[in-house]
């Protein structure tokens, strides 16, 4: 009983046990729900918030600037204090901050590091791997220097900024003054992202010699740690802590080195965007009744804007000629280093993504620090809206001070950022790579076969020998029966068929003599009309794909990416861009030399003016538009031979220049089809031209008839292309000028009359709006024309170079100097047409000159000021103006690479039978 009872008291407990935990598991887990619920209600509130109040900017420099800041403290540059915020008040700068602190101590580190180099380079090994080494890291201790310096100024600078936008027309919307942020970030994210592409490309190559040459076997990491900073272990004993210490230097001095470029573009961008936002703010009251208290205003605001920029340029132009003198010097380095075979792969991908992201790089920052210049002129053209009623002196002092100052970012002063300096830089380095080319003993190669060559085989007959045998038995016998019934067919005609056949002549010609009105010969003197059969042509070649270009009016003018041109356009651009894959594989695979570099070249070139022009077709509607628009509102001609000139000239340049062009391909065929003929790897003359004139498709694929027929056809079309943008610049010079010449046989008309002030209003009106054209045109078609130009200077200087080397033939030579003399010729005529407009623009300024002194006035001192401040004139995308002057210039040139050429030549056998680079 008693254990009854014990057993009863157990079960009353542990029921008791089990209704407590029980209890408590379920209070555990309300309070766990009540605490996700209230956790969830705190994650809504947060997205609520976030929702409901959107960052918003302020438009501010220092908004824009701050994560180009953040990121370049987590690598040790510009130590300053309060950066995170939207305001320049908060920003301090202490030598006692951390961040001052590590940017010291990493500085010293670089200091370290190239004294060590240094020591290397002056008693171990002198050679230029060495010495490039020795400069990188020294370059690099000098930009950390220069951003320690700068960040002891930094508050001021951006101080002043910030008083200076304040003072600016606001940015109305969010868009508006999100914008620089955005640029800003933009550039950040490409440019870092392609510095740590190229520098895993880095580790990648490097790990592969590893591999390949251990200096510390069966430790691949140690032994990649030694070599990344091999020069300072031939000092110190290395250690695994001191090979990682090596790898972080190697990162911080990598990153610094890409940050320079990006700090610079940075700020460009910044004050660039601060000059934009005045002349927006200007050219949407320049139409507009002004007064003279709003021209002042303005005049304030552009001089502290050129303040700003000289603020800025004194605290960075150290890090500007560090940036310059830097990618310089390292391109003309990877230059002389493109001349030597890559040992893998992997060397050959990591060489040649840092040659290219150095030269991209290179040449967005130019063009960036470029445009502060471009924007502190473009009030100019504002100024030109301006209405005869409202021009006053504050306007005309303001127009003074623009035109005559150089407002622009510099290096120490020894140079400005503006767009000559990028010619002078392109100019440097095409100078370095001529010469260094000659030193280049890959191309010093022998004559291999020991026969004569003939100029011309018996190819006819094989060719038709080669066409018959392909075809099988069967097909001939049938061959041979359809020309029999076609003979007897002729042979006796039916009666009804010839009367039925001469009754639809008569109609067809009857109805073309109909069609062929007295007013389809006649002119009405539009550059639509002028230029209309010259795209015909260009479409037949892939080119300028826009339907309606022989309408008579240019409203008929469309374009879509559906249309059959178009895709024939896309088309050929893809094919482009097939064959210049294999020649660049063609090129990177065997040695570099002067001779497999123009294939490259050229289909380069070709596919950039493909691209252009197909972007062009796009505009051209729009364009001949407003050039319609234009041309009714100029003095009208009065006779046909007048309307008529234009369009005769248009069509004899591109009829001389295509039949020269024909020529020459004809004679290029000629000549490789003796050369073929002379160095025959088959029996087959045909595959053997084609193998000849088509080697970097069959450098990676085998012999096809398709293949060779691309590749013909290919070559065919680039041919044209590259003759045509010569033409097409010449034309589009041609139509310009003739709209100035338009407008000053007018005023010779009016030569010494006295004539009153509307009636210069108008003309002054008129000259701008051709002015106008010409600027608008240009922006279309900068690119094809600097690309015209030197493409044309490059093949000039190659053709330079083989002219003093042995013709092996008869044929070779007629073909050579046929293509140099057309291609300096053609040269020459770009030069001076294109160099017409300035001069036909000028012009108008001989009848200013003439007028009688009872009738000069206020609106044509404007006019005569206008003419001659303004450089009217087609530009190479702004880096340079085609004017009579350019022509002495680009003749300078060559003569000077002539004369460098001489010096270094060496007698070359270009044309051997072993050298595929022919084509």
């Amino acid at each position: 009983m008693a254990r009854t009872i014990g057993g009863a008291a157990k079960q009353r407990k542990s029921v008791a046990l089990i209704n407590f935990w029980r209890v408590a598991r379920v209070d555990g887990e309300t309070s766990r729900k009540q605490k996700r619920r209230v956790r969830w209600l705190r994650i809504n509130a947060i997205l609520e918030g976030a929702n409901t109040e959107p960052y918003v900017h302020n438009g501010s420099f220092q908004e824009a600037i701050r994560p180009v800041l953040i990121i370049a403290q987590i690598f040790a540059l510009m130590p300053v204090r309060g950066i995170s915020s939207k305001y320049a008040d908060d920003l301090n700068f202490s030598w006692l901050s951390f961040r001052s602190c590590y940017a010291l101590i990493v500085s010293i580190l670089f200091l370290i590091s190239s004294g060590y180099m240094a020591a290397f380079v002056m008693q171990v090994n002198f050679d230029f791997d060495s010495v490039e080494t020795l400069v990188f890291y020294g370059s690099i201790f000098a930009i950390s220097a220069a951003f320690i310096q700068l960040a002891t100024k930094w508050p001021a600078v951006v101080l002043e900024w910030q008083r200076v936008e304040s003072q600016l027309p606001a940015l109305r919307t969010e868009k508006e003054r999100g914008a620089l942020a955005y640029h800003i970030r933009m550039i950040i994210m490409i440019a870092m992202g392609c510095s740590l592409v190229e520098h895993l490309l880095s580790m990648l190559s490097s790990i592969y010699y590893v591999n390949a040459c251990p200096v510390m076997p069966n430790k691949p990491i140690d032994s990649y740690l030694l070599i990344n900073f091999s020069m300072f272990y031939h000092f110190v004993e290395y250690t695994t802590a001191l090979g990682i210490l090596g790898k972080v230097i190697n990162v911080l001095a990598t990153f610094a080195w890409s940050f320079n470029d990006i700090f610079v573009m940075a700020v460009s961008v910044s004050l660039a965007s601060r000059f934009r936002q005045l002349n927006d703010y200007m050219l949407s009251e320049a139409r507009l009744p002004t007064s003279i208290d709003y021209w002042i205003q303005c005049r304030i605001n552009f001089r502290n804007l050129c303040k700003l920029c000289n603020v800025v340029d004194d605290a960075i132009s150290i890090i500007t000629l560090l940036c310059f003198s830097n990618n310089l010097y390292f391109i003309c380095g990877k230059i002389l280093k493109s001349l030597q075979k890559k040992p893998s792969a992997s060397h050959t991908v990591y060489f040649w993504f840092s040659l290219g992201y150095l030269l991209i790089r290179t040449l967005i920052l130019s063009l960036y620090s470029a445009s502060i210049n471009d924007e502190s002129k473009r009030p100019l053209l504002i100024f030109q809206h301006v209405p005869r009623q409202y021009w006053t002196l504050e306007l005309k002092r303001f127009s003074e001070e623009v035109h005559m100052d150089q407002v622009a970012l510099t290096g120490m002063k020894f140079f400005r950022l503006t767009r000559g300096v990028v010619i002078s830089v392109a100019g440097t380095i095409v100078t370095y790579e001529l010469i260094l080319l000659q030193f280049n003993k890959a191309d010093k190669l022998a004559f291999a076969c020991a026969r004569t060559m003939r100029l011309l085989p018996k190819f006819e007959y094989k060719f038709r020998r080669w066409k018959k045998m392909k075809k099988s038995s069967l097909m001939r016998k049938l061959d041979v029966l359809h020309a029999s019934a076609g003979k007897r067919e002729f042979l006796e005609p039916s009666e009804d068929y010839v009367s039925r056949k001469q009754t639809a002549c008569i109609e067809n010609m009857c109805t073309r003599l109909r069609l062929k009105s007295r007013r389809q010969f006649l002119y009405n003197g539009t550059f639509h009309e002028a230029v209309g059969k010259v795209l015909i042509t260009a479409q037949f070649f892939a080119m300028m794909p826009v339907r309606g270009v022989t309408a008579q009016h240019p409203s008929s003018l469309n374009f879509s990416w559906l249309h059959v041109r178009t895709c024939c356009c896309l088309l050929f651009i893809a094919s482009t861009v097939i064959d210049l894959t294999l020649t660049i594989y063609k090129v990177l695979d065997g040695d570099i030399s002067f001779n497999n570099i123009k294939p490259i070249i050229f289909r380069g070139c070709i596919l950039l003016v493909c691209v252009t022009a197909l972007n062009l077709a796009r505009k051209w509607p729009e364009l001949m538009m407003h050039w319609h628009e234009i041309e009714q509102d100029l003095p009208q001609y009065q006779t046909q031979r007048d309307k008529g000139r234009m369009a005769h000239t248009i069509h004899m340049v591109m009829f001389v220049g295509m039949m020269l062009s024909l020529s020459e391909h004809v004679l290029s065929m000629i000549s490789a089809i003796n050369y073929s003929a002379f160095c025959n790897t088959t029996a087959d003359p045909i595959k053997n031209f084609f193998l000849l004139t088509n080697d970097e498709i069959f450098y990676v694929l085998d012999y096809s008839p398709f293949l060779a027929a691309w590749g013909k056809l290919q070559n065919v079309y680039s041919t044209f292309i590259w003759n045509y943008m010569d033409v097409f610049v010449m034309i589009v010079s041609i139509g310009l000028a003739s709209k100035f010449r338009q407008l000053n046989d007018n005023l010779l008309k009016f030569k010494g009359l006295h004539m009153p002030p509307s009636f210069w209003s108008e003309r002054r009106i008129q000259y701008r709006n051709i002015c106008t054209l010409c600027r608008r045109m240009d922006n279309a078609i900068s690119l094809i024309t600097m690309v015209s130009f030197s493409n044309n200077l490059y093949f000039i200087c190659v053709q330079l170079l083989r002219s003093l080397n042995e013709m092996p033939s008869m044929a070779h030579a007629i073909y050579f100097y046929f293509s140099l003399i057309f291609l300096i010729g053609r040269t020459l005529a770009v030069s001076l047409y294109a160099a017409s407009v300035h001069d036909e623009s000028r012009y108008s300024l001989r009848y200013l000159r003439c007028v009688p002194k009872d009738s000069w006035c206020p609106e044509t001192k404007r006019f005569a000021e206008e003419i001659a401040s303004d450089l009217v004139a087609l530009s190479g995308m702004k880096f340079f103006h085609l004017t009579r002057k350019l022509v002495l210039s680009v003749a300078g040139t060559i003569v000077t690479y002539e004369l460098v050429l001489i010096q270094f030549h060496e007698d070359q056998n270009l044309w051997d039978c072993d050298q595929s680079g022919y084509s």
